[in-house]
């Protein structure tokens, strides 16, 4: 990279992103200079949206396919970018690869940026001189992996938004419409139907301050157990198994679980990873926890000269048959990357149809069932006027 280029990056005066441990915004800020390297615990706890991550993985690969030194292809990726703090990232990695460190051992300074496997794909690219290989063959699979994950966004963004749309809708006639033509039935003092008592409940108990602070409590209780429950392996264990048991869903989770266990260990094992750290990489992306606990035993089957295959015949309930068949082929011909990437394909095209078949029965039910609510309030502030309509013919 040109000298003059780096003096003025490092001995440009502090700005705002560059105190230690002070938080960054997720917009650029154009009177800013950046110098990167800040404090260790900010680069502990820096994060980065997957895209970006992307982005920067495909760029990087290009950049030093076409023979960009490391150091300069990451300044230029860090002047490029738009957010202030992945700005202050790629500049660190850029002043950790000047002072003489491996790309492997800068990215390993930000653990909530870089995952495991990728670090592990990088290093194994530096030990056998094929950076840019192993870097386009993670660029391609985070690729993968991103269309997925907003296929499966995509089919959840419409029936959330017509939950949201329905609680808005109800919570306007039962805090607008409803305290009024409440107010005019008690005052005629004729009994009221059923429906129209049970809204009448409803909106008194919303009125106390106690329902809503209740509500409050409630939700930060729920919010701050969750966070607690994610770090705790049983309890992801147990939601996991709940969950692929349902119907529906369950078969995404499997679909997806097995397209990116098989996606990251053909990448793995066309970078040339030993087995044995393969399949613990492989299971940590697949994010199966039951994976990941059976990882261990998968590869001490290995160093007792066990096959893959055999293993997984034993726990038929944990390896889909599929699987387990394609992975004894794979290690009788010894072709294991064709095999993986004729599963992942698979799995990604089953999940795709699951996708498709789940967002079509679901999308129907909201519709069917906000409709039912809405009808339901309505009519209980419908059915007196009704009545004194009758009454006054």
């Amino acid at each position: 990279m040109k000298s003059g280029k780096t003096l003025a990056v490092s001995s440009s005066p502090p700005g705002r992103g560059s105190v230690p441990g002070q938080p960054l915004s997720g917009e650029a800020d154009p009177g800013r200079v950046r110098s990167g390297l800040e404090s260790q615990e900010w680069m502990n706890r820096v994060r980065l949206p997957g895209s970006e991550i992307v982005i920067f993985t495909r760029q990087l690969q290009v950049l030093l396919g076409s023979g960009v030194p490391i150091a300069r292809a990451l300044e230029v990726l860090a002047e490029q970018t738009d957010r202030a703090d992945s700005g202050e990232v790629f500049f660190s990695l850029q002043r950790l690869v000047l002072e003489g460190r491996y790309l492997s051992a800068a990215l390993s300074r930000f653990p909530a940026v870089f995952s495991a496997m990728y670090i592990g794909l990088i290093r194994v690219g530096e030990q056998t001189g094929q950076l840019v290989d192993a870097i386009s063959l993670l660029a391609e699979w985070m690729e993968r992996d991103q269309e997925v994950r907003q296929k499966v966004r995509g089919a959840l963004t419409y029936p959330a938004v017509v939950v949201v749309v329905a609680g808005l809708a109800v919570f306007l006639l039962m805090n607008l419409l409803g305290p009024l033509f409440l107010e005019m039935f008690a005052e005629d003092g004729t009994p009221l139907p059923w429906p129209t008592r049970v809204v009448s409940q409803l909106v008194e108990v919303q009125r106390k301050p106690w329902f809503w602070l209740s509500l409050l409590v409630g939700l930060v209780l729920f919010v701050r157990a969750s966070r607690s429950w994610v770090l705790n392996p049983h309890w992801r264990l147990w939601v996991w198994e709940r969950a692929a048991g349902l119907p529906g869903v369950g078969g995404m989770l499997v679909a997806a679980t097995w397209s990116r266990w098989c996606a990251a260990l053909s990448i793995l094992a066309a970078c040339g990873v030993q087995p044995q750290r393969a399949y613990r990489f492989a299971a940590e992306v697949s994010g199966d926890p039951r994976l990941i606990i059976d990882a261990d035993l998968l590869v001490q089957s290995v160093l007792e000269g066990e096959t893959v295959g055999a293993h997984m015949d034993l726990k038929p309930e944990l390896y889909p048959r599929l699987v387990t068949s394609s992975m004894e082929m794979a290690n009788d011909t010894g072709q294991a990357k064709p095999v993986l990437d004729y599963l992942n394909r698979f799995y990604r095209e089953d999940l795709e149809m699951r996708i498709q078949i789940l967002q079509g029965l679901i999308e129907p039910f909201l519709l069917l069932a906000t409709s039912a609510i809405l009808l339901f309030l309505i009519l209980a502030l419908m059915l007196p006027l009704y009545g004194r309509l009758q009454e006054a013919t």
